[in-house]
């Protein structure tokens, strides 16, 4: 199939360019797992405009990947690579998938859960951080994103400021910034109740209605709900106990 190419097991540390004159116009799922692809390697599949699916599995990549902008993938799969920094990870994943609906991180070590001997509390904060991150996840790892995780990773993070649509929404009117505030949480498709926004925000942020909310961002088509800048959100990750901090 012309949509579908497997490079997997070929010891080979970069992509040939001579692929995108073949696949580049049609490939939809690209496996590259078990090679020695680098942070520096990803560069071409930029050129595979409606790729869908990416299998990294088994590779040498790390935080500090650099990942193209891929509109349309919807599944990447980075299992056995040397990710350990999460934070960094997830925002290059953030900026450059936006439709992203399965990750799996299984067996690196930003992916605190068995494989590295971590504890089920520290598996579950991972879950809450990279979900309210990417809001878009319907599965993670090898399990799929509950309801009652969604307002769990609202009440510790909020939202991230970037516009998300689902299935359930798309094609809906949008509320315009300038508009009545309306909950960022009704974004996604299980929605909490609009009192539960109250206490979306971490303490020590500012909400919409203070002198400092100039300091958080929009989140853009939410009507005007508020997000505590990128920075803060990711302080609060590190200060989850798991973490070594403490809330």
């Amino acid at each position: 199939m012309d949509n579908y190419l497997t490079l997997a097991y070929k010891d080979i540390d970069s992509i040939n360019p001579s692929l995108l004159q073949t696949y580049g116009s049609k490939l939809v799922h690209l496996d590259l797992s078990y090679n020695k692809l680098t942070d520096k390697s990803l560069g071409p599949i930029a050129g595979f405009e409606k790729l869908e699916s990416l299998v990294l599995d088994g590779n040498i990549l790390t935080s500090y990947v650099s990942f193209p902008y891929l509109p349309k993938l919807h599944t990447l799969s980075v299992n056995k690579n040397k990710i350990a920094n999460l934070s960094l990870f997830i925002e290059k994943v953030r900026t450059n998938m936006p439709s992203l609906r399965f990750l799996s991180m299984l067996s690196n070590e930003a992916c605190p859960n068995y494989f590295f001997h971590r504890s089920p509390q520290e598996y579950q904060d991972y879950r809450y951080y990279v979900i309210s991150r990417l809001p878009t996840l319907s599965i993670l790892d090898t399990t799929p994103v509950s309801d009652e995780e969604r307002l769990q990773a609202l009440g510790l993070y909020g939202y991230h400021p970037m516009t998300y649509q689902t299935v359930s929404n798309v094609g809906a009117p949008q509320p315009s910034a300038t508009s009545s505030a309306t909950p960022a949480s009704q974004a996604l498709s299980s929605s909490p109740p609009p009192e539960y926004y109250s206490s979306a925000v971490p303490s020590g942020y500012a909400s919409s209605a203070s002198p400092g909310y100039a300091s958080g961002t929009l989140v853009s088509g939410s009507g005007g709900a508020f997000m505590p800048p990128t920075s803060a959100v990711d302080k609060e990750w590190d200060k989850l106990p798991s973490r070594g901090g403490s809330r």
